[in-house]
């Protein structure tokens, strides 16, 4: 487990990404993988910084949903 993960709890982990529960069930962490799924099966390859890049999408709109209200 990488190092910002220890003593976060895995809550579920999908096809795609991990749910973990932080700070003692405060916060959830979506943590985004490089793992590739197509038409709900997991593909064995992974594409390089595509979690990184859904990372930054979800992060947006997460941002501009906030200042909506």
């Amino acid at each position: 487990m990488d190092d910002e993960l220890q003593g976060a709890r895995l809550l579920r982990q999908g096809k795609v990404k991990d749910v973990y529960e932080v700070e003692g069930g405060e916060y959830l962490l979506f943590r985004f993988s490089n793992r590739i799924s197509v038409f709900d099966k997991v593909i064995p390859s992974e594409i390089p910084r595509k979690g990184e890049t859904l990372c930054r999408t979800s992060a947006f709109w997460f941002r501009k949903a906030e200042r909506m209200g």
